[in-house]
């Protein structure tokens, strides 16, 4: 490749590299030169990075590229970008060889995105970030540009570009190729640490900075912190606090925000605690914000969903209420034509008036179920008290009632049984032989109890229309 400062990506098309023959060219980079290559054998696609020409010479660069490599080999996670092979071009330089994918990175979506959205990036971001710093890699290069969405429904998530990555046992025994004051990564997603040239304190808390200015991003379309130059965005990173996101984008629920701006603290260590802490704490966010109402859809009806729950109780309660009350009004009004029609006996009674159709009814009534009481046989074995009387005894009136002749019957029939109301009024003489019947009750045969329990006859149809207590 020599050592000109000229590089033609077209050189290496249908180029055989190690096992692989590369045909189409993919991109180009500030670190590489990115090729589609094929497996001829084998038929499997895969992507070669290729060290550009002008930065063979540059032993820093080539380091970097190895360690690039190294990097993303040691890591074994679904959500970071496979390592298949590295190699050298016999007249120098270098390449390695990875999975080939297809999609579109995270910059190429539009947003703004919900927080639900954000949140599905985050569940696959964050564990394979967990996972490269507990084997001490730290990317120091995470932006949308850099995480690659292989599949968008679902979302399935790749992180890139391991150019500039950090292996943290190699710093802590000087070996770090960046040194003291220099500057690497993409000024609007550095860290305080990262734009101030502070190699020494690079460390996870950085990535998780640029994933707070990843979420900061896809939730307003805004970044943090804006600049005119290069220059002035890694002064302001430094020293100036980033925009409230509330302010540029209100719909975003306030412990959201919270989760993001405390990803943003300028000291490392007033960050969270690791990649699945910030996790969690999103999570956390989100859900909190789900249950409030008012913040989402269902949040905000669920209040309304308890209200017309409490309108359907009673609603249901009032008409129990009005059908208990109609299934019982019969009764009542039975009860209240029964006391009416007895109350205008009793008035015609004092005034001396013949008795109604309706009264001679109702007598004629009672004195047939006395009648039925009377012939029942013998005493009841049933234990319990004895059954009172139908009707209550009426008290006697004041004025003389009309006689009328007692009904006679045959031998075979009891004698009629009158109740406390018509005794007041019919006072027939008992038949020769029979004891005189107890005032305010029907008379009892010699030797015999009433009977307990008789059961009341049907009214007959021929009888007149009167509503009595049975």
């Amino acid at each position: 490749m020599g050592t000109s400062h000229e590089f033609d990506p077209a050189r290496y098309l249908g180029r055989r590299v190690g096992n692989y023959v590369i045909s189409d060219l993919l991109g180009c980079g500030g670190m590489g030169v990115v090729y589609l290559a094929r497996h001829p054998e084998l038929d499997l696609q895969v992507a070669i990075k290729v060290l550009p020409s002008p930065l063979v010479a540059c032993e820093d660069a080539a380091r970097r590229f190895l360690d690039e490599a190294r990097a993303a080999a040691r890591l074994a996670h679904p959500g970071v970008v496979r390592i298949h092979d590295f190699g050298r071009f016999p007249e120098g330089g270098s390449y390695y060889v990875m999975e080939a994918l297809a999609g579109r990175s995270l910059a190429e979506l539009r947003g703004p995105f919900s927080p639900a959205w954000v949140l599905a990036c985050l569940e696959q971001l964050c564990p394979a970030l967990q996972q490269a710093h507990d084997r001490g890699v730290v990317h120091r290069d995470l932006k949308p540009s850099n995480i690659f969405a292989v599949s968008e429904e679902p979302l399935r998530l790749k992180v890139l570009d391991f150019g500039i990555a950090k292996l943290l046992e190699e710093s802590a025994v000087g070996r770090d190729v960046t040194g003291p004051g220099l500057t690497l990564g993409t000024p609007q997603f550095m860290a305080p640490e990262q734009a101030a040239g502070h190699s020494a304190a690079v460390g996870p808390a950085t990535d998780l900075y640029a994933v707070g200015v990843i979420c900061y991003q896809l939730l307003s379309g805004r970044l943090p912190i804006e600049a005119d130059s290069p220059t002035a965005l890694l002064f302001k990173q430094v020293t100036a606090p980033p925009v409230s996101l509330l302010e540029v984008a209100p719909q975003v629920p306030p412990a959201v925000a919270r989760v993001v701006h405390h990803c943003l603290e300028k000291d490392p260590g007033a960050r969270p605690a690791g990649a699945m802490a910030l996790l969690r704490a999103f999570t956390e966010a989100v859900e909190g914000a789900t249950d409030a109402p008012g913040v989402s859809s269902s949040g905000s009806t669920r209040g309304w969903v308890w209200i017309a729950a409490l309108g359907l109780g009673l609603l249901v309660g009032g008409v129990a209420l009005v059908l208990r009350g109609a299934s019982d009004t019969p009764r009542a009004t039975m009860s209240a034509s029964g006391a009416a029609t007895r109350e205008m006996a009793k008035t015609r009674r004092r005034a001396g008036e013949p008795r109604s159709r309706a009264e001679r009814g109702a007598q004629k009534t009672s004195a047939h179920r006395a009648g039925r009481n009377e012939a029942s046989p013998g005493p009841s074995t049933t234990s319990g008290p004895p059954v009172l009387p139908a009707t209550a005894p009426m008290p006697a009136s004041s004025t003389p009632a009309r006689r009328r002749p007692a009904r006679r019957r045959s031998s075979a029939q009891a004698p009629p049984a009158t109740t406390g109301e018509h005794a007041a009024s019919d006072e027939s003489p008992a038949a020769p032989g029979e004891p005189p019947a107890a005032p305010g009750g029907p008379p009892t045969a010699p030797g015999k109890r009433p009977a307990l329990g008789a059961a009341a006859r049907p009214r007959p149809s021929g009888e007149s229309d009167v509503f009595t207590d049975l």
